[in-house]
């Protein structure tokens, strides 16, 4: 059977080194995102 996220648990482990390394990382892909939504709720 096709095990759809077999890579799943290498990629996330990837991503939190990436993140630990880069802190600005972790600033552009939640922040931003983040004031995106505020700033769209007030059109």
């Amino acid at each position: 059977m096709f095990n759809i996220f077999r890579g799943f648990g290498a990629g996330f482990y990837k991503e939190v080194l990436h993140v630990r390394r880069d802190p600005a990382t972790l600033f552009f892909s939640l922040v931003i995102p983040l004031m995106q939504m505020v700033v769209r709720s007030f059109r």
